[in-house]
C-alpha cells in the first residue's frame, strides 16, 4: 500500500505525462495542415539526392534507438525496485518517457523538411507513418508505474 503522498505524486504524473503526450501526438496533425497549406499550389522540386535516404536512415535510427529506450525503460523492472525512493523511481520514469517522446518525434520533424524542400506532400506521409508507430507505441502506463511503486513500498516499508 502506497503512502497518500505518494499516491498523490503518482496521480500528479500521470495526468502530466498523458497530458504531454496527447500534446506531442496532437502536433502531428497540425503539422499536416501546416505541410498541405505550404505545398497547395507550389511548384514540386526534385530532392538533392543524399536528402530522403539519409533523412529515412535517421528516422529509423530514431525508431531503433527508440525501442531500445523503452526496452531499457520496462525489461529492468527490478532496478526501478531497488531505487533509493519513489522520487527517484519518478524521476527515471519520466525521463525515460521524455526521451521516448523526442525520438518519436525525430521523423515527423525531418519530413516537414524533405516537404518543404520538394514542396510536395509524397513522402511526407511514410515520414508521418513512422512516427504514428512510434508513437502508438510510446503511451504512458501508469498502471506499471504504480506496481512497481507498490512493490517498492512493500520491500523498503516507512518506519
Amino acid at each position: 500500500m502506497l503512502d497518500p503522498a505518494d499516491e498523490a505524486k503518482l496521480s500528479t504524473l500521470a495526468k502530466t505525462l498523458w497530458l504531454s503526450y496527447f500534446s506531442f501526438v496532437a502536433a502531428m496533425p497540425a503539422y499536416a495542415v501546416v505541410v498541405f497549406i505550404v505545398t497547395r499550389g507550389n511548384t514540386p522540386r526534385p530532392l538533392p539526392f543524399p536528402i530522403l535516404p539519409l533523412f529515412l536512415m535517421i528516422s529509423l535510427i530514431a525508431a531503433a534507438a527508440k525501442f531500445w529506450v523503452q526496452s531499457r525503460f520496462f525489461a529492468n523492472e527490478e532496478s526501478y525496485r531497488n531505487s533509493p525512493g519513489i522520487d527517484a523511481i519518478i524521476e527515471r520514469y519520466t525521463r525515460y518517457f521524455y526521451i521516448m517522446l523526442a525520438l518519436s518525434e525525430v521523423p515527423v520533424l525531418l519530413g516537414l523538411i524533405v516537404a518543404f524542400l520538394a514542396m510536395r506532400m509524397g513522402e511526407w506521409w511514410l515520414f508521418l507513418g513512422i512516427s504514428i508507430l512510434l508513437f502508438a507505441t510510446s503511451a504512458p502506463r501508469p498502471g506499471m508505474l504504480r506496481r512497481i511503486a507498490e512493490d517498492h513500498a512493500a520491500r523498503h516499508p516507512v518506519t
